[in-house]
């Protein structure tokens, strides 16, 4: 962990760090946890929710000061320390909070492993190093360890090691919240659970309910408290407690239980340990600065020293721990600690937090843990508009599985004309020669059409049709190829086109090099010998050499998954006018059928916007490979629903006859 003033999380209470969330990224997340009513049909039952609200996030000056001298009224090193270490506090803002489910305790170490026995995600640290005590004190072990390098050996052969280790839960703990868990090993348990980390707007409605205080019981520190969170002795602050055992005095106003003392938990947030608004921020750090110094004066040969380091690539911890009970500043519900992602500590563990919306958090997870943003330039997925549907396996009070599918659109259709190689095309015709990006699909379920395994893939549309460059330069080359392949002597006229063939226009320098149009396209020069003044049928993608049909308009998918090659991988066909722009454009739909091969087939309904302002529609349907299970529905969009059958017309891409065909497509 990353410290400061020779503070150390695991030696003493007062070693803790700090985070800060942008107020930019606070509205847009919450933009995109917008309430679709709040049903929780389906849902663990350890989920509760909060109503929605707002929160006051951060300090002024004065109170950051006026803080630091209640805490610690007679040392004014500590004082100092502490208005250090809430730098990043400062600048007071409100942020709309809408409804949201949060678990109601951290989860648990048997919660843990059942991800681990189903992923075979790495095992946390203490369930080798404490749970199976016989290895880890093995001579051999012991010799292994020792050959490491690094400031703590056994964590280092830990996290290079761990598949090779045996592990148990440390006897007694099953209940325990589970700790050595790093910000990504969080992250990768939502994910798999269908859920994601609370943001810190979040987590501090939950422990408030809203109103303005420093600590759950109050503004006023009161040391009494300490022995209601069983804080007070120091064999309380030993370890861990059960979830749940700390008392109510640790509960929000919605029930969320361990709200502080058991230990710190993992924030979404990915602004790190910043100033929340540089322009705030400065306006009360001077406001500090001053009231800091006129303090000071009564000691002048002591300067005091106000200087940080702001880490805004680390990870925001809340909620204080086991080792806080010395430290009263830590149980704050406004302070932030902060670790890089990769780091785990005995005294960080983490809850859960989930939208309304199916299957979006399970999006924003792993979006944030496994994406491949590379292809997108400055467009990103809109997570805002994201539609899907999900279901889960429960039993014993645990979650034992997680189902969804979910479409979300990206933020723009990357067309212009101010890009010369666009300008004056249709939207079919720029497909042609390069497949439009229109979103992506995470899928828990393997799919029948098109033909894929589970996964993460970007999807693509591409019209019918031959692009129109492409024709022109391969009768260009062909006639050229076959030209310079005559014998001397052949006055046979080989550059006047046949029948139904295009005239290639005549060549000025720099403007036509059908080489490199039929080399964009993967065309050699052998096959323009041979074939070039035939129909093209077929063309090859790059990325996998995938091959496509021209005849038909396809919706192409892209592997994305994190580690994976990134390589077109499949296709199903799209009605010929599932492409057009319609002005105002109220967000995707799903419709979710069966067809009569028995099979759940879902359309998505969507729009990516256009530089007009107006939104491209596509229609995509995808059909899953396992038959409808009764016993277990899926948890549906509001107002969705399913039918009995599919649309009539054969197609499942094609469009519903209710709402009529997309407008024509612009240029």
């Amino acid at each position: 962990m990353h410290v400061h003033h020779s503070l150390t999380l695991r030696a003493s209470a007062l070693a803790w760090s700090l985070a800060a969330l942008s107020v930019a990224t606070s509205a847009q997340e919450n933009k995109d946890n917008k309430s679709t009513g709040g049903n929780r049909a389906g849902l663990p039952d350890d989920l509760i929710e909060a109503k929605p609200g707002k929160v006051e996030l951060g300090l002024d000056g004065k109170q950051l000061f006026e803080l630091s001298k209640v805490l610690s009224p007679k040392n004014e090193v500590t004082q100092l320390t502490i208005v250090r270490n809430c730098l990043t506090e400062l600048g007071v803002t409100v942020v709309d909070v809408p409804a949201f489910f949060m678990g109601k305790f951290p989860i648990t170490n048997e919660q843990y492993k059942v991800f681990v026995e189903q992923t075979g995600h790495r095992i946390p640290y203490h369930w080798w190093s404490e749970g199976r005590k016989d290895d880890f004190t093995s001579k051999e072990r012991r010799d292994a360890v020792a050959k490491g390098s690094g400031h703590d050996k056994n964590i280092v052969y830990w996290e290079q090691n761990w598949k090779d280790l045996p592990w148990a839960i440390p006897a007694g703990t099953e209940q325990h919240p589970v700790v050595y868990v790093s910000w990504t090993d969080a992250l990768t348990f939502a994910a798999w659970a269908g859920m994601r980390l609370p943001l810190e707007s979040e987590w501090m409605y939950a422990a408030t309910g809203g109103k303005r205080r420093e600590f759950l019981n109050g503004d006023a520190w009161d040391p009494k408290w300490l022995e209601a969170i069983k804080l007070a002795d120091a064999k309380d602050r030993r370890g861990t407690k059960p979830v749940g055992a700390i008392s109510q005095a640790a509960t929000g106003p919605f029930g969320h239980d361990d709200m502080v003392g058991n230990v710190w938990e993992w924030m979404f947030d990915d602004s790190g340990y910043e100033r929340r608004n540089p322009k705030d921020f400065e306006k009360e750090f001077e406001k500090l600065k001053k009231l800091v110094e006129k303090a000071a004066e009564k000691t002048p040969d002591k300067k005091p020293d106000l200087s940080f380091d702001f880490k805004p690539d680390h990870k925001l911890i809340k909620g204080g721990c086991y080792i806080s009970g010395t430290a009263p500043v830590q149980l704050r519900v406004g302070v932030r600690g902060h670790l890089a992602s990769p780091e785990t500590q005995p005294t960080v563990g983490f809850r859960l937090a989930k939208a309304f919306e199916p299957a979006r958090d399970m999006t924003r997870s792993r979006i944030r843990r496994e994406y491949d943003y590379s292809f997108f330039g400055s467009r990103e997925p809109l997570i805002a508009d994201q539609i899907g549907l999900e279901r889960y396996d429960l039993g014993g009070g645990q979650i034992r599985g997680y189902h969804a599918v979910s479409f979300v659109p990206i933020s723009d259709i990357g067309v212009s004309d101010k890009n010369p190689d666009m300008k004056g095309k249709e939207l079919p015709e720029i497909s042609r020669e390069t497949p439009l990006l229109i979103g992506t699909l995470m899928v828990t379920e393997k799919l029948h059409d098109p033909a894929l395994e589970k996964g993460i893939y970007s999807i693509y549309y591409r019209a019918k049709g031959v692009p129109a460059e492409l024709t022109a330069a391969v009768q260009a080359g062909h006639r050229e190829m076959k030209a310079a392949a005559k014998p001397t002597g052949d006055k046979k006229d080989d550059k006047k086109p046949k029948e139904g063939e295009a005239e290639a226009k005549p060549e000025k320098k720099g403007e036509f090099d059908w080489r490199k149009i039929v080399g964009k396209y993967g065309i050699s020069e052998e096959w323009l010998i041979k074939n070039g003044a035939g129909k093209l049928e077929k063309l090859a993608l790059k990325d996998g050499n995938y091959e496509i049909p021209l005849d038909r308009s396809l919706f192409i998918f892209k592997s994305n998954d994190a580690g994976g090659d990134h390589k077109f991988v499949g296709h199903c066909f799209a009605p010929d006018d599932a492409i057009g722009v319609k002005p105002g454009y109220k967000g995707a739909k799903l419709t979710l059928r069966v067809d009569d091969g028995g099979r759940e087939s879902l359309r998505f309904d969507v729009g990516v916007k256009h530089e007009s302002g107006r939104h491209v529609a596509f229609v995509l349907t995808v059909v899953l490979d396992a038959k409808p299970d009764a016993a277990k529905p899926w948890r549906l969009p509001q107002g969705t629903a399913p039918v009995a059958t599919k649309p009539a017309g054969g197609d499942g891409n094609a469009p519903a006859a209710a709402g009529g065909p997309p407008a024509p497509a612009p240029k």
